[in-house]
C-alpha cells in the first residue's frame, strides 16, 4: 500500500474514533478543540507540496504537524517539554541506527519493513511516557530527526524533498496510534486489576 493511502486510512480511522466518542481516552491533556482542528485541517494540508526554494519542497502535512506540535509544546511546562524532546532525540537516534543497519546488504531489510520503526518508536513512547502530549512530542521529534537526516543524506544526488514521499506521514500516524493504544490498554487493564482486587478483598472480609 502506498504511504499516502496508508496515512489517509489511519487519519480516517482516527477521525472516526475521535468523533464517535473516544475523545477522553485519546486526548487526555490536549484540548478537544485543538485535536478537532488538527484532524479537520490535515486532509487539506496533505494535498499541498509548497516549494520553499527551487531545491526544497516540504509536504503541507509536515508543516501542519510541526505547527500543531509547536503549539502543544507551549502548553507543557519546561521540564516536561525538554524531557519529551530528549526522549525523541534518543528514539530518533535508535531509529536512524536501525535504518542504517537495514540498508546493509545483509538481508535485514526484508525483516525490518518501513512501518516497523514507527511501531518501535510508538511502543517505546507508550512505555516510557504516560501522557499524550509527551508521547506526541517524542514521536514527532524522533521522526522529524529521521526525515531531516535522511533527506540531507539523499541531497547529494537529488533535490531536497521533505515529506513529499509521504513515508513519514504514515509512520507518524502509526507511531501515535500505537502509543495511544498501548497507554489506553494498560490503563484499562490496571483499572480492571484494581477492581478485581477490591472485590476479592471484600469477599475475603465477608468470609471472615
Amino acid at each position: 500500500m502506498s504511504p499516502v493511502f496508508g496515512a489517509m486510512f489511519l487519519w480516517t480511522s482516527t477521525a472516526i474514533l475521535w468523533w464517535s466518542g473516544w475523545r477522553e481516552e485519546a486526548a487526555e491533556d490536549i484540548p478537544e478543540r485543538a485535536v478537532a482542528i488538527y484532524l479537520a485541517g490535515w486532509p487539506f494540508a496533505v494535498r499541498f507540496n509548497p516549494h520553499i526554494s527551487p531545491s526544497l519542497t516540504i509536504n503541507g502535512a509536515m508543516i501542519w504537524t510541526v505547527a500543531a506540535v509547536t503549539a502543544l509544546a507551549f502548553r507543557l511546562d519546561s521540564s516536561r517539554r525538554w524531557a519529551a524532546v530528549s526522549a525523541g532525540v534518543l528514539l530518533g537516534a535508535v531509529h536512524l541506527l536501525l535504518n542504517r543497519v537495514a540498508d546493509f546488504p545483509s538481508g535485514m531489510a526484508a525483516y525490518y519493513p518501513s512501518w516497523a520503526g514507527a511501531v518501535l518508536i510508538g511502543g517505546l513512547a507508550g512505555v516510557f511516557l504516560r501522557n499524550a502530549p509527551e508521547q506526541i512530542m517524542t514521536i514527532s521529534t524522533a521522526l522529524f530527526i529521521g526525515e531531516i537526516v535522511g533527506t540531507f543524506a539523499r541531497s547529494a544526488w537529488e533535490p531536497l524533498i521533505w515529506g513529499e514521499s509521504s513515508q513519514w506521514l504514515e509512520g507518524w500516524w502509526i507511531a501515535v496510534i500505537f502509543a495511544r493504544l498501548w497507554s489506553v490498554s494498560v490503563r484499562i487493564l490496571a483499572s480492571q486489576a484494581r477492581k478485581r482486587g477490591w472485590k476479592a478483598g471484600l469477599r475475603g472480609g465477608e468470609q471472615r
